[in-house]
């Protein structure tokens, strides 16, 4: 019952369905690709060297 009258509410307050709302917009493309470029500098600055050199040391273990 209580699930009915939240499904009434939900569709009652829900926006009509525009295609302008199935894209985003230019502010979250924005923040998504700076967001996606500051990790990106992270990995490759930080991350990768690291996990480079452990993979290097465990190959120089196994040949040693």
């Amino acid at each position: 019952m209580f699930i009915t009258r939240l499904a009434i509410l939900a569709q009652e307050a829900a926006p009509t369905s525009e295609k302008a709302d199935l894209y985003p917009k230019a502010a979250e493309l924005i923040t998504a690709a700076l967001a996606f470029f500051i990790l990106f500098f992270f990995f490759w600055k930080w991350v990768l060297p690291r996990v480079n050199k452990l993979l290097e040391e465990r190959r120089q273990q196994i040949q040693g």
